[in-house]
Protein backbone atom coordinates (compact mmCIF):
# COMPACT_ATOMS: atom_id res chain seq x y z
CA UNK A 1 0.00 0.00 0.00
CA UNK A 2 1.38 3.40 -1.18
CA UNK A 3 2.12 5.97 2.15
CA UNK A 4 2.03 9.04 0.30
CA UNK A 5 -0.63 10.78 -2.11
CA UNK A 6 -0.39 14.37 -4.27
CA UNK A 7 -2.80 16.84 -3.37
CA UNK A 8 -4.48 16.50 -6.83
CA UNK A 9 -5.40 12.62 -5.87
CA UNK A 10 -6.59 13.82 -2.36
CA UNK A 11 -8.42 16.41 -3.73
CA UNK A 12 -10.19 14.13 -6.22
CA UNK A 13 -10.99 11.51 -3.60
CA UNK A 14 -12.41 13.99 -0.96
CA UNK A 15 -14.86 15.06 -3.30
CA UNK A 16 -15.72 11.91 -5.15
CA UNK A 17 -15.42 9.57 -1.79
CA UNK A 18 -15.16 11.28 1.42
CA UNK A 19 -16.57 8.69 3.20
CA UNK A 20 -14.31 6.40 2.18
CA UNK A 21 -11.03 7.75 4.23
CA UNK A 22 -10.52 9.35 7.71
CA UNK A 23 -9.29 12.82 6.60
CA UNK A 24 -7.23 14.41 9.48
CA UNK A 25 -5.12 17.46 9.76
CA UNK A 26 -2.65 17.17 12.68
CA UNK A 27 -1.97 20.90 12.47
CA UNK A 28 -2.26 23.22 15.80
CA UNK A 29 -5.11 24.95 16.76
CA UNK A 30 -4.48 27.99 15.35
CA UNK A 31 -2.76 26.93 11.82
CA UNK A 32 -6.61 25.08 11.16
CA UNK A 33 -8.24 28.35 12.41
CA UNK A 34 -6.88 30.44 9.83
CA UNK A 35 -7.17 27.91 6.77
CA UNK A 36 -9.00 24.84 6.70
CA UNK A 37 -9.39 22.56 4.14
CA UNK A 38 -13.47 21.38 4.66
CA UNK A 39 -14.01 17.63 4.70
CA UNK A 40 -11.00 17.67 6.73
CA UNK A 41 -11.26 16.58 10.96
CA UNK A 42 -8.75 18.99 13.03
CA UNK A 43 -6.81 16.72 15.88
CA UNK A 44 -3.70 18.26 16.31
CA UNK A 45 -0.51 16.20 16.81
CA UNK A 46 0.94 19.03 18.79
CA UNK A 47 -1.35 22.22 20.19
CA UNK A 48 -1.04 26.52 19.59
CA UNK A 49 1.87 26.00 22.63
CA UNK A 50 3.79 23.19 21.67
CA UNK A 51 4.23 24.04 18.18
CA UNK A 52 5.38 27.62 19.32
CA UNK A 53 7.68 25.97 21.54
CA UNK A 54 9.23 23.09 18.83
CA UNK A 55 9.53 25.94 15.92
CA UNK A 56 11.46 28.08 18.26
CA UNK A 57 14.20 24.60 18.85
CA UNK A 58 13.64 24.03 15.37
CA UNK A 59 15.22 27.94 14.58
CA UNK A 60 17.65 27.59 17.40
CA UNK A 61 18.64 24.69 17.65
CA UNK A 62 18.28 22.63 14.68
CA UNK A 63 15.71 19.89 13.15
CA UNK A 64 16.90 16.87 15.22
CA UNK A 65 16.29 18.93 18.86
CA UNK A 66 12.92 19.94 17.59
CA UNK A 67 12.07 16.66 17.27
CA UNK A 68 13.28 15.76 20.37
CA UNK A 69 11.30 18.15 22.11
CA UNK A 70 7.79 17.51 20.34
CA UNK A 71 8.26 14.00 21.48
CA UNK A 72 8.84 14.66 25.23
CA UNK A 73 6.03 17.36 24.82
CA UNK A 74 3.67 15.05 23.76
CA UNK A 75 4.64 11.58 25.57
CA UNK A 76 2.29 11.35 28.32
CA UNK A 77 -0.53 11.94 25.86
CA UNK A 78 0.96 10.15 22.87
CA UNK A 79 -1.80 7.53 23.21
CA UNK A 80 -4.50 10.00 23.81
CA UNK A 81 -3.66 11.45 20.65
CA UNK A 82 -3.75 8.39 18.90
CA UNK A 83 -6.78 6.87 19.90
CA UNK A 84 -8.48 10.29 18.78
CA UNK A 85 -7.58 9.80 15.31
CA UNK A 86 -7.90 5.57 15.30
CA UNK A 87 -11.69 6.64 16.80
CA UNK A 88 -12.32 8.67 13.19
CA UNK A 89 -10.68 6.16 11.09
CA UNK A 90 -12.85 3.00 12.54
CA UNK A 91 -15.83 4.88 10.86
CA UNK A 92 -14.60 5.33 7.38
CA UNK A 93 -15.23 2.51 4.82
CA UNK A 94 -11.64 1.62 3.82
CA UNK A 95 -10.38 2.00 7.39
CA UNK A 96 -7.54 4.25 5.99
CA UNK A 97 -6.21 7.89 7.45
CA UNK A 98 -5.51 10.11 5.26
CA UNK A 99 -2.82 12.59 6.68
CA UNK A 100 -2.64 16.62 6.41
CA UNK A 101 0.50 18.78 8.34
CA UNK A 102 1.12 22.16 7.01
CA UNK A 103 3.86 20.78 4.40
CA UNK A 104 3.39 17.35 4.59
CA UNK A 105 6.81 16.82 6.76
CA UNK A 106 7.60 15.89 10.37
CA UNK A 107 4.25 15.81 11.86
CA UNK A 108 2.26 14.42 9.15
CA UNK A 109 5.37 11.65 9.05
CA UNK A 110 5.26 11.10 13.07
CA UNK A 111 1.52 10.97 13.12
CA UNK A 112 1.55 8.20 10.70
CA UNK A 113 4.65 6.95 12.07
CA UNK A 114 2.45 6.32 15.52
CA UNK A 115 -0.96 5.00 13.61
CA UNK A 116 1.54 1.91 11.82
CA UNK A 117 2.55 1.31 15.63
CA UNK A 118 -1.10 -0.14 15.93
CA UNK A 119 -1.06 -1.39 12.50
CA UNK A 120 -3.75 1.03 11.64
CA UNK A 121 -2.80 1.76 7.65
CA UNK A 122 -2.26 6.41 6.85
CA UNK A 123 -1.16 7.92 3.51
CA UNK A 124 0.40 11.33 4.02
CA UNK A 125 -0.15 13.91 1.38
CA UNK A 126 2.58 15.33 -0.58
CA UNK A 127 2.88 19.27 0.34
CA UNK A 128 0.58 19.07 3.25
CA UNK A 129 -2.30 21.92 3.24
CA UNK A 130 0.34 24.15 1.39
CA UNK A 131 -0.04 22.07 -1.48
CA UNK A 132 -3.53 21.58 -0.96
CA UNK A 133 -4.35 25.00 -0.75
CA UNK A 134 -1.98 25.59 -4.18
CA UNK A 135 -4.09 23.20 -6.19
CA UNK A 136 -7.39 24.90 -5.06
CA UNK A 137 -5.91 28.60 -5.98
CA UNK A 138 -5.60 27.61 -9.31
CA UNK A 139 -9.60 27.14 -9.48
CA UNK A 140 -9.36 30.77 -9.61
CA UNK A 141 -7.54 31.05 -13.29
CA UNK A 142 -9.98 28.45 -15.01
CA UNK A 143 -13.85 29.54 -13.52
CA UNK A 144 -16.28 28.06 -15.09
CA UNK A 145 -19.25 29.98 -16.86
CA UNK A 146 -21.13 31.82 -14.65
CA UNK A 147 -25.26 32.60 -14.53
CA UNK A 148 -26.35 35.52 -12.40
CA UNK A 149 -29.12 35.24 -10.22
CA UNK A 150 -30.15 39.25 -9.48
CA UNK A 151 -32.51 41.01 -8.18
CA UNK A 152 -34.25 43.18 -5.22
CA UNK A 153 -33.66 42.49 -1.70
CA UNK A 154 -36.10 39.96 -0.80
CA UNK A 155 -36.68 38.58 -3.85
CA UNK A 156 -35.77 35.15 -3.41
CA UNK A 157 -32.64 34.62 -4.84
CA UNK A 158 -31.64 32.41 -2.01
CA UNK A 159 -34.46 30.51 -2.12
CA UNK A 160 -34.23 29.81 -6.01
CA UNK A 161 -30.01 28.62 -5.88
CA UNK A 162 -31.51 26.37 -3.03
CA UNK A 163 -33.46 24.51 -5.26
CA UNK A 164 -30.55 23.91 -7.74
CA UNK A 165 -27.69 23.41 -5.51
CA UNK A 166 -25.79 20.78 -7.77
CA UNK A 167 -25.25 23.94 -10.73
CA UNK A 168 -24.95 26.13 -7.89
CA UNK A 169 -22.27 27.96 -6.41
CA UNK A 170 -23.73 29.46 -2.60
CA UNK A 171 -21.49 32.06 -1.61
CA UNK A 172 -23.22 32.90 1.44
CA UNK A 173 -23.63 29.44 2.59
CA UNK A 174 -19.47 29.13 2.85
CA UNK A 175 -19.55 32.00 3.92
CA UNK A 176 -21.99 31.49 6.59
CA UNK A 177 -23.81 34.67 6.20
CA UNK A 178 -26.59 36.11 4.54
CA UNK A 179 -25.24 38.68 2.77
CA UNK A 180 -26.30 42.14 4.14
CA UNK A 181 -26.39 44.02 7.17
CA UNK A 182 -29.01 41.86 8.56
CA UNK A 183 -27.25 38.66 7.34
CA UNK A 184 -25.22 37.92 10.31
CA UNK A 185 -26.25 34.14 11.50
CA UNK A 186 -28.06 34.27 15.42
CA UNK A 187 -25.42 31.20 15.93
CA UNK A 188 -21.77 30.68 14.90
CA UNK A 189 -18.87 32.15 13.43
CA UNK A 190 -17.83 32.73 10.06
CA UNK A 191 -15.00 31.93 8.64
CA UNK A 192 -11.51 33.08 8.07
CA UNK A 193 -10.81 34.64 4.73
CA UNK A 194 -8.39 31.35 3.66
CA UNK A 195 -11.07 28.86 4.85
CA UNK A 196 -13.98 30.29 2.96
CA UNK A 197 -11.38 30.77 -0.11
CA UNK A 198 -10.72 27.15 0.37
CA UNK A 199 -14.64 26.41 0.72
CA UNK A 200 -15.56 28.22 -2.69
CA UNK A 201 -12.81 26.81 -4.18
CA UNK A 202 -13.01 23.05 -3.29
CA UNK A 203 -16.76 23.06 -4.42
CA UNK A 204 -15.93 24.82 -7.98
CA UNK A 205 -13.35 21.79 -8.08
CA UNK A 206 -16.20 19.20 -7.90
CA UNK A 207 -18.20 21.28 -10.23
CA UNK A 208 -16.38 22.16 -13.60
CA UNK A 209 -19.45 23.26 -15.56
CA UNK A 210 -21.54 26.31 -16.19
CA UNK A 211 -23.35 27.36 -13.18
CA UNK A 212 -25.73 29.73 -11.09
CA UNK A 213 -24.41 32.38 -8.41
CA UNK A 214 -26.02 34.96 -6.35
CA UNK A 215 -25.68 38.55 -6.97
CA UNK A 216 -23.39 39.79 -3.92
CA UNK A 217 -21.31 42.77 -3.08
CA UNK A 218 -17.60 41.82 -3.05
CA UNK A 219 -18.13 41.43 1.09
CA UNK A 220 -20.39 39.27 2.65
CA UNK A 221 -20.24 40.23 6.46
CA UNK A 222 -16.42 39.53 7.37
CA UNK A 223 -15.27 37.62 4.08
CA UNK A 224 -14.30 39.06 0.87
CA UNK A 225 -14.91 37.14 -2.55
CA UNK A 226 -11.85 36.18 -4.35
CA UNK A 227 -11.26 39.66 -6.85
CA UNK A 228 -11.08 37.08 -9.74
CA UNK A 229 -14.20 35.67 -9.11
CA UNK A 230 -16.04 38.70 -8.60
CA UNK A 231 -14.67 40.13 -11.91
CA UNK A 232 -16.15 37.41 -13.69
CA UNK A 233 -19.11 37.70 -11.58
CA UNK A 234 -19.34 41.48 -12.81
CA UNK A 235 -18.77 40.13 -16.59
CA UNK A 236 -21.52 37.57 -16.54
CA UNK A 237 -24.98 37.93 -17.83
CA UNK A 238 -28.04 38.03 -15.02
CA UNK A 239 -31.03 36.27 -14.86
CA UNK A 240 -33.46 39.53 -12.72
CA UNK A 241 -35.84 38.22 -10.24
CA UNK A 242 -38.61 40.75 -10.69
CA UNK A 243 -40.56 39.86 -7.41
CA UNK A 244 -43.49 42.50 -6.34
CA UNK A 245 -42.19 44.39 -2.73
CA UNK A 246 -45.31 42.11 -0.53
CA UNK A 247 -43.51 39.25 -1.69
CA UNK A 248 -40.59 40.59 -0.57
CA UNK A 249 -41.58 41.54 2.28
CA UNK A 250 -43.09 38.33 3.21
CA UNK A 251 -40.00 36.40 2.36
CA UNK A 252 -37.53 38.27 4.61
CA UNK A 253 -40.27 38.22 7.23
CA UNK A 254 -39.89 34.20 6.61
CA UNK A 255 -36.38 33.70 6.74
CA UNK A 256 -35.37 35.97 9.19
CA UNK A 257 -37.93 35.76 11.79
CA UNK A 258 -40.57 33.03 11.43
CA UNK A 259 -38.14 30.21 9.58
CA UNK A 260 -35.84 30.79 12.71
CA UNK A 261 -38.42 30.66 15.54
CA UNK A 262 -40.06 27.27 14.41
CA UNK A 263 -36.35 25.85 14.76
CA UNK A 264 -36.18 26.48 17.57
CA UNK A 265 -34.62 29.92 18.08
CA UNK A 266 -35.73 32.15 21.01
CA UNK A 267 -37.34 35.09 19.51
CA UNK A 268 -35.97 37.90 21.90
CA UNK A 269 -32.54 36.22 20.67
CA UNK A 270 -33.34 36.98 17.13
CA UNK A 271 -34.94 40.46 17.87
CA UNK A 272 -31.81 41.72 19.44
CA UNK A 273 -29.47 40.87 16.35
CA UNK A 274 -31.92 42.10 14.55
CA UNK A 275 -32.32 45.38 16.41
CA UNK A 276 -28.43 45.61 16.57
CA UNK A 277 -27.96 45.05 12.50
CA UNK A 278 -30.63 48.07 12.05
CA UNK A 279 -28.25 50.00 14.45
CA UNK A 280 -25.53 49.67 12.61
CA UNK A 281 -27.74 51.44 9.43
CA UNK A 282 -28.24 54.65 11.70
CA UNK A 283 -25.79 56.90 8.85
CA UNK A 284 -27.69 56.03 6.25
CA UNK A 285 -31.21 55.79 7.49
CA UNK A 286 -30.89 58.85 9.67
CA UNK A 287 -31.67 59.11 13.34
CA UNK A 288 -35.30 59.34 12.90
CA UNK A 289 -36.34 56.51 10.28
CA UNK A 290 -33.58 53.94 12.12
CA UNK A 291 -35.49 54.89 15.69
CA UNK A 292 -39.15 54.57 14.18
CA UNK A 293 -38.44 51.20 12.64
CA UNK A 294 -36.72 49.97 15.63
CA UNK A 295 -39.98 50.93 17.57
CA UNK A 296 -42.16 48.90 14.98
CA UNK A 297 -39.48 46.21 14.76
CA UNK A 298 -40.16 45.83 18.56
CA UNK A 299 -43.79 46.18 18.31
CA UNK A 300 -43.72 43.30 15.54
CA UNK A 301 -42.07 40.81 18.05
CA UNK A 302 -44.00 42.21 21.05
CA UNK A 303 -47.73 41.58 18.97
CA UNK A 304 -47.00 38.06 17.20
CA UNK A 305 -43.83 37.54 15.90
CA UNK A 306 -45.00 34.57 13.73
CA UNK A 307 -47.78 36.70 12.36
CA UNK A 308 -45.81 37.90 8.52
CA UNK A 309 -48.03 40.63 8.85
CA UNK A 310 -46.81 42.51 11.92
CA UNK A 311 -43.09 42.62 10.04
CA UNK A 312 -44.32 44.89 7.39
CA UNK A 313 -44.17 48.18 9.17
CA UNK A 314 -40.57 47.55 9.64
CA UNK A 315 -39.76 45.72 6.60
CA UNK A 316 -41.10 47.65 3.65
CA UNK A 317 -39.83 50.85 4.76
CA UNK A 318 -36.45 49.83 5.31
CA UNK A 319 -36.64 48.00 1.72
CA UNK A 320 -37.83 51.07 -0.08
CA UNK A 321 -35.51 53.56 1.49
CA UNK A 322 -32.12 51.99 1.84
CA UNK A 323 -31.98 48.13 0.49
CA UNK A 324 -33.74 48.96 -2.91
CA UNK A 325 -31.59 52.52 -3.57
CA UNK A 326 -28.70 50.71 -2.53
CA UNK A 327 -29.68 47.34 -5.20
CA UNK A 328 -30.64 49.98 -8.08
CA UNK A 329 -26.97 52.45 -7.57
CA UNK A 330 -25.11 49.11 -7.51
CA UNK A 331 -26.76 47.46 -10.71
CA UNK A 332 -25.78 51.21 -12.51
CA UNK A 333 -22.43 51.20 -11.38
CA UNK A 334 -21.75 47.93 -12.74
CA UNK A 335 -24.21 47.11 -15.85
CA UNK A 336 -24.38 43.52 -17.30
CA UNK A 337 -26.23 41.74 -20.02
CA UNK A 338 -30.01 40.30 -18.29
CA UNK A 339 -30.81 37.51 -20.15
CA UNK A 340 -33.89 36.50 -18.72
CA UNK A 341 -36.53 38.78 -16.49
CA UNK A 342 -39.33 37.88 -15.05
CA UNK A 343 -41.38 36.82 -11.77
CA UNK A 344 -40.12 34.15 -9.25
CA UNK A 345 -42.08 30.88 -10.98
CA UNK A 346 -40.74 32.37 -14.46
CA UNK A 347 -37.36 32.32 -13.29
CA UNK A 348 -37.56 28.92 -11.73
CA UNK A 349 -38.72 27.90 -15.14
CA UNK A 350 -35.93 29.36 -17.11
CA UNK A 351 -32.96 27.93 -14.86
CA UNK A 352 -34.99 23.93 -15.49
CA UNK A 353 -35.19 24.94 -19.14
CA UNK A 354 -31.58 26.24 -19.56
CA UNK A 355 -30.34 23.35 -17.38
CA UNK A 356 -32.39 20.55 -18.70
CA UNK A 357 -33.40 19.81 -14.87
CA UNK A 358 -36.21 17.95 -13.24
CA UNK A 359 -38.97 20.10 -11.29
CA UNK A 360 -37.25 19.93 -7.42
Amino acid sequence: MKTEMKSTEALTLLGICPNDYAWIDVRSEGENLDGFIPGFHSIPILNNQERVLVGTTYKKEGQQKAIELGHSLVRDSKNIRVDSWESLIKQSKTQTAIVNCWRGGLRSKTACEWLNERNIKSIRIEGGYKALRGELLEQLGQLPKLIVLSGLTGSGKTRLLNKYKSRALDLEFHAHHRGSTFGIQIRGEQPRQATFENKILFDLYQKRFELLIEDESIRIGQVQIPKILKEKMRASPVVWIDAELSERVEWIAQEYVIDLIKKGFESAEIMKKLEQSLLLLTKKLGYALTTELRRELIKAFETNPLDSLSHIAWIEPLLTCHYDKLYDYSFKKFPRTVIFKGKPKECEQWIQNKFDLPKP
